[in-house]
């Protein structure tokens, strides 16, 4: 038995594998355009999440920053016992404004980059949360103790804490080396893929 070519079975092979070379190639498609989806989807959340990273650090060391502006100050309309005291209260106060706006936009972006990006960047978060809360602490007992305390050498040693005076920084320095490690854990997702 010899089977014949003829344009009639040509045209029949034809039809019959057209629809399977089209599955084949729909099929290559999706699973390539899931493979960019997901991948896009991990770019956009680390991006977000470094430049969230980014505005915290540079509220953090704006708001510690040792300069004080005129605009920062506090109105010298009225009259106050202990301007000075007063004076530092309202910068201290005024300054986490912006801080914790920042903060917030970075907690916002804390649960997706939790579920996405796993468990270590997970702990990064919660140690920026902790020197955060080291400021935080310091903060609030140098505001409650500038004006009433004798005991200038405790004050001092706070006041490191709270401002960015020496190059000695322990507060920044342990939040750039957070921040290197986030940069670490993220950089896997934003590299451009070719």
């Amino acid at each position: 038995m010899q089977i014949e070519l003829t344009l009639e079975n040509v045209k029949d092979i034809i039809l019959i594998l057209t629809p399977i070379a089209t599955f084949l190639l729909a099929l290559f498609t999706i699973n390539k355009w899931k493979k960019e989806y997901r991948g896009k989807i991990y770019f956009d959340c680390s991006f977000r999440f470094l430049k969230s990273v980014y505005a915290l650090r540079d509220q953090f060391m704006s708001m510690r920053s040792a300069f004080i502006t005129a605009g920062e100050q506090l109105p010298r309309e009225g009259s106050y016992d202990n301007y000075e005291n007063e004076n530092t209260r309202y910068y201290l106060i005024n300054r986490a404004k912006p801080f914790q706006e920042t903060l917030n936009v970075f907690y916002s972006n804390v649960p997706e980059v939790e579920v996405l990006l796993g468990k270590e960047v997970r702990e990064l978060c919660q140690n920026i949360n902790s020197v955060v809360g080291k400021y935080y602490m310091a903060r609030n007992e140098y505001i409650q103790l500038v004006g009433i305390t004798n005991n200038n050498e405790h004050l001092k040693e706070i006041s490191k804490s709270v401002f960015y005076i020496t190059d000695k920084d322990e507060l920044g320095d342990e939040l750039e080396k957070i921040i290197k490690k986030i940069e670490r854990a993220v950089s896997v997702h934003l590299k451009l893929i070719n």
